[in-house]
Formats: structure tokens, sequence, C-alpha cells
């Protein structure tokens, strides 16, 4: 049996037969980003411009009971370096204990591959990567951050000459309604910080 044509409304997929004929609305770069999102079962929860010269960012309201599990992307800022620090917070309240995690990588320059096993800022928070100090871009994934058990990450990061891929564990059963993200040195700049929630 042929499968029907199907096209996005802005909410929902609707069949072909029934919608609109004026396909207008549904052409615009904006719905097809929408109908992407949709489709990866994806939601936009939060997105955060950055001004210039910012110590940190705080986003607020960001994890709630909807999602179990949150990607958080940040997209072209400049940074002085090719890491920054992501702490849980409630409330008032950050958590800068609990922290674990790993980093494996390989160099395609020298060949080597390694672990770097200290990539936690000494347990105040996860040590994530952006893989450049200009126009920085990166990705990674949260897990249960607002539920009250031990939370995780991982994210695939990428240099010039380097991959590595980290994750990490944070230890304290708390529920988490709030993210904290701090650049290993100097300031953010520019750039977008978003984050969306996977359908469960």
């Amino acid at each position: 049996m042929a499968k029907k044509a199907k096209v996005w409304d802005g909410s929902t997929w609707q069949d072909l037969v029934n919608a609109t004929q004026d396909l207008t609305p549904y052409s615009t770069t904006a719905q097809m980003n929408t109908a992407i999102a949709a489709a990866q079962g994806l939601t936009l929860i939060s997105s955060t411009t950055i001004g210039s010269a910012v110590a940190s960012v705080t986003i607020s309201n960001c994890f709630n009971s909807t999602y179990d599990i949150y990607e958080l992307v940040v997209s072209n800022v400049t940074i002085t370096s090719t890491y920054f620090k992501a702490q849980l917070r409630t409330g008032s309240t950050t958590s800068t204990s609990g922290y674990a995690a790993t980093e494996l990588f390989a160099n395609i320059s020298n060949s080597t591959v390694g672990n770097d096993n200290n990539f936690s800022y000494s347990g105040a928070g996860w040590q994530m990567g952006l893989g450049s100090t200009n126009l920085g871009s990166g990705k990674a994934t949260i897990i249960n951050p607002y539920l009250a058990r031990y939370s995780t990450f991982n994210q695939l990061n990428a240099k010039t000459t380097e991959i590595g891929y980290a994750g990490g564990i944070h230890s304290v059963s708390t529920s988490y309604d709030q993210l904290v993200l701090t650049p290993n040195s100097g300031t953010w700049t520019g750039g977008t910080i978003s984050i969306y929630g996977y359908k469960k």
C-alpha cells in the first residue's frame, strides 16, 4: 500500500489531502526546522543569546519533569579556552561537588591515544569541550538532572588534530532545574546556548 503524503501544519503532521492546498506556510526554514525537531523527538526548552565578555551563563528552569534526557547545544561562541565547566543548580544553590568525568582521545598529528581521568575540575563541575577558541560549537547529552538520582553526561568533541569522547557522573541524588556554564578561563562572547528535551 502506498504511503500517504503528509505536511507539517506547525504542530502536527496532516494528510496532504486534508490540509490546505497552499503550501507556503510549510516552506519556510522555521517551519522545516520545527518539523525536523519534532520528527527527532526533540523540543526546544531554552535558547540564550550570549552578550559580550560574559563570565558565566545560568540557564534557569531548563530541566523539569517532562523530560529525562536533554541535549545541550553551544553554537558559535568566542571563548578564550576550548573547555567550559558545567554545574547543576537548584534554587540559589549551585552544586560544586560530586562530579567525576573522563575523556578518551586520539590525536592524528602524532598518532597518540590516551585518556584524561581528571576531566572534571577536581569534582566541582563537568568539563566539556568546544573544540575551538573562536566561534566554538559543541553538543552534550545530559541525563536525569531533574530526577533525585545520579546524573550523567556524554559528549563527542573534536579539534583540528584531535577527537575525543567525554563522559561523567554527578553523584548527588538531588533534583536540579538549572545549569551554570563557565569558561575554563576568560569569558563567553556572542553565540547561543540552547537546551532541548527528548520526548519520553
